[in-house]
């Protein structure tokens, strides 16, 4: 488990997220509201992470479309682990 904290702002969470931390306790005057925005500007990449290295082009036909489903609320919650 790899949670970040600290210093986290909002605007770090999309990529601490594609970097393998798993949760993440926002400083004290970040809005959770804000965080979960946040995580939903980007659904999708297309290069791979550490989640699945392969490119979005490599992944199972559908791949694109479940990713844009995710509850990016099971990443942000003021620092519980998931």
């Amino acid at each position: 488990l790899y949670r970040a904290v600290g210093d986290v702002l909002v605007d770090m969470l999309p990529l601490l997220q594609r970097t393998g931390f798993d949760a993440v306790l926002l400083r004290h005057d970040q809005k959770i509201e804000a965080a979960v925005r946040a995580l939903g500007f980007f659904p999708g990449h297309y290069q791979g992470d550490v989640r699945d290295n392969r490119p979005l082009f490599a992944q199972p036909p559908g791949t694109a479309e479940a990713l844009t489903r995710r509850d990016p609320r099971d990443f942000v919650n003021e620092g519980a682990s998931i």
